[in-house]
């Protein structure tokens, strides 16, 4: 049996008795024969000790690796929270600053207008008909009632900005000079020379017209209401003339007017509680029967 083996074998023996002799020979002194054991032990160990320490040392630094790279991935999360939080801060920082300005704006406005009012936010607006109408957040529980006037502030003065058509307890709709049934009566500022002022529905201006032909308007003269008119105070800015339409042989010209309000931005407006007076509402009425 021994014998089967070793000659099954002798291919593996002979390459491991070649290999203690290579050790064998590698610790032998150039004085002396003697075997030095312990060299032997550390040329046979060695290779795989050093092998085993690399891995070993591979296997450290990838899962420091990966500890620091959870570390910064954390710290990455905790950056752009905080990131998040300073942009949302700052956007309320700047909101609380438009707020503060505005309602110092509204401070500031509120001692110049000589009228009884009620002070209104636009709640709806509908830019697709060129904010013909508007809704506000203010109601017949604030004492608001149809054909009140309605004015705002732009530029250091006091523009019309429609009257109250419709009351709810808490809101009312407001038809603006652009509506087309919209009329009010109105002077140059300039020459005083009257005529009167129609919305022009789906237009950006609106229609003056019933001037004297021989008025001397020009561009950018303001137009403001009148006396004629029964629902605005007097002096109130209507708007500046844009186009000027002096057709010969007629005894009116008419021209266009740019409103003053620009209604894209209008956040506020004052409902003046002021109404038509009863006696010339009869008179107009029996006018036109």
């Amino acid at each position: 049996m021994l014998s089967v083996f070793l000659y099954k074998n002798r291919k593996v023996l002979t390459l491991i008795l070649l290999l203690v002799m290579s050790f064998i020979m590698m610790t032998i002194g150039t004085s002396s024969f003697s075997l030095n054991f312990k060299k032997i032990f550390l040329t046979v160990i060695y290779p795989f000790e050093y092998v085993t320490n690399s891995i070993l040392s591979f296997i450290k630094g990838t899962w420091r690796s990966i500890g620091q790279l959870d570390t910064i991935r954390q710290e990455l999360n905790k950056t752009r929270k905080r990131l998040q939080e300073l942009e949302q801060t700052s956007g309320d920082f700047n909101t609380l600053q438009k707020e503060n300005l505005r309602l110092r704006r509204l401070l500031s406005e509120k001692s110049r207008i000589p009228y009884t009012y009620v002070l209104a936010s636009v709640v709806a607006k509908d830019p697709q008909n060129l904010y013909q109408s508007i809704i506000v957040n203010k109601g017949s529980t604030d004492g608001i009632q149809d054909k009140m006037p309605v004015i705002a502030y732009k530029d250091g003065r006091i523009g019309v900005v429609g009257k109250v058509v419709e009351t709810t307890l808490h809101a009312c709709k407001i038809s603006t000079i652009r509506e087309a049934n919209f009329y009010i009566g109105v002077i140059l500022e300039t020459s005083r020379y009257s005529g009167l002022v129609n919305g022009r529905g789906m237009s950006k201006t609106i229609r003056l017209e019933y001037i004297d032909i021989n008025a001397p308007i020009q561009l950018e003269d303001n137009v403001i209401t009148s006396s004629h008119s029964d629902i605005f105070p007097k002096g109130l800015s209507i708007g500046k003339v844009k186009y000027i339409d002096r057709e010969m042989g007629k005894f009116f010209l008419t021209a266009l007017i740019e409103p003053s309000i620009n209604f894209a931005q209008l956040e506020d407006v004052y409902i003046i509680k002021r109404l038509p007076s009863k006696e010339i509402e009869k008179l107009k009425t029996k006018k036109n029967q």
